[in-house]
């Protein structure tokens, strides 16, 4: 039980400050905005017919994107304490968690993927990153709840398949968080995003980022 509370706790902290920090920045600091000026060798290209301005959300990506990340992050601790301690309950809490988090992924990375333009090679080479983890996270964690779907049940309860269930979900973390790096690169030092600059006007389309090509 101790075990099982210390898990729905980190849980819990893990949301909270996803949800207040969405941005990586307390909100102590958010007061104290300051005006950064910088050089045009840091900005991407396209200055003048890229970098609108826009007063409204140009994607729905960024008020997606943070749920899948947490909810993937928080998924793997409760799968992997419900295999050591042969809880089912929390198997399945997990999977849970993990499916919520893999449809999330999929709004996120497919439905509401932001299409950008005017990028120079070092913005265009992490968006490429962030897009490869990105497609990994949803791939990886579709076979993890498809895999770990099947130990929630009482026909298939074979510890190879909890294993392989508690790695692809590892597997998962690992790659949403590597995701959420290059994510936070792309917005916080190339300034791609803020207020649509570098952004095309939302639409929905569907987007592969594993397929995608790299920019030399």
């Amino acid at each position: 039980m101790f075990f099982t509370r210390l898990v729905v706790l980190i849980s819990l902290i893990l949301l909270s400050g996803n949800i207040l920090y969405a941005d990586g920045r307390p909100h102590s600091e958010k007061s104290r905005s300051t005006t950064v000026t910088t050089s045009s060798d840091q900005k991407p290209s396209g200055e003048a017919n890229a970098a609108q301005v826009s007063e409204e959300f140009p994607t729905f990506h960024p008020l997606i994107v943070h749920f899948p990340i947490v909810l993937i992050i928080a998924a793997f601790p409760f799968y992997l304490l419900g295999m050591l301690r042969q809880q089912i309950i929390l198997r399945r809490s997990g999977i849970a968690l993990a499916s919520f988090g893999f449809l999330g992924a999929l709004l996120a990375g497919y439905v509401f993927h932001p299409h950008t333009v005017g990028l120079n090679a070092a913005s265009q080479n992490a968006l490429w990153s962030h897009d490869l983890f990105a497609g990994a996270t949803l791939y990886l964690s579709a076979a993890a709840v498809a895999v770990g779907g099947l130990t929630c049940t009482s026909r298939f309860q074979r510890y190879s398949l909890q294993t392989s269930t508690s790695i692809l979900l590892l597997l998962s973390l690992v790659m949403v968080s590597l995701a959420g790096h290059y994510g936070a690169k792309l917005v916080h030092i190339h300034g791609v995003g803020p207020k649509g600059q570098y952004l095309v006007k939302e639409h929905i389309s569907l987007h592969l980022p594993l397929f995608g090509k790299r920019t030399p």
